[in-house]
């Protein structure tokens, strides 16, 4: 069988862009990008709670089309973000409503770090839908500080399309990133998961997990802490 085709982060951006101009509305693939997540952590892990991070833009919106398919399929979810929802990507409000319409305690805006850090004491699956393919600087602030929580959790972390901080084309990391088990692709892969030790791209269609390498067998860019998240 043929492998998948490997697209850079612009590659992947005009791809979409074409879908929508030939008729397929960005909330249809984001509805399918995000259901083929949520099948992906059925599939590989059958859990029972499931905490996720969902940031602003599309990367956010996959992870909250995931909750709610999660929540519809049984699973206790929580889903939360560090933007209110005045801040979010339209499609991806749109998706904050739809979680809220089937899940109305689910999502919460992240003022304070406990409540984060104590469902993920609980969760058994852990998901970054932080940032997306787009990332070019090293995180900082609020953003930092969660993927820090998020790493010190002892869940399976899964991380939408590749884990936040990650370099897509060049597999770099900028500073911290999240120490995802698992990244799941739900669009073509891109370059970095190639260039990662132990990576392999994907040689089928079907929305699956790969394993990612532990943090110490890439190489850090300077700057990058571990020290204790705070709260900014």
């Amino acid at each position: 069988m043929e492998g998948i085709p490997v697209l850079t982060a612009s590659q992947t951006k005009e791809l979409d862009r074409r879908a929508e101009a030939a008729g397929v509305p960005g909330r249809v693939l984001m509805e399918a990008a995000g259901r083929a997540v949520a099948e992906a952590i059925l599939r590989r892990f059958s859990p029972r709670r499931v905490v996720l991070v969902s940031g602003k833009g599309g990367n956010g919106g996959d992870a909250l089309v995931a909750a709610r398919a999660l929540s519809q399929a049984g699973v206790e979810v929580q889903a939360f973000s560090p933007y209110p929802e005045a801040e979010l990507a339209p499609l991806t409000r749109t998706q904050a409503e739809a979680l809220g319409a089937v899940a109305p305690d689910a999502l919460h805006i992240l003022d304070d770090p406990a409540p984060l850090q104590a469902a993920l004491a609980r969760a058994d699956v852990a998901v970054d839908g932080l940032l997306g393919i787009g990332v070019d600087r090293p995180l900082h602030g609020r953003i930092a500080q969660i993927v820090e929580i998020l790493n010190r959790s002892s869940a399976k972390r899964v991380a939408i399309d590749l884990p936040s901080g990650l370099a897509a084309d060049t597999g770099e990391l900028l500073g911290e990133s999240v120490h995802a088990d698992r990244s799941g692709i739900p669009r073509r892969p891109c370059p970095s998961l190639n260039r990662l030790p132990g990576c392999r791209p994907p040689r089928r269609s079907r929305p699956r997990f790969h394993p990612v390498p532990p943090p110490d067998t890439r190489e850090r860019s300077a700057g990058s802490s571990s020290s204790p998240a705070r709260w900014a």
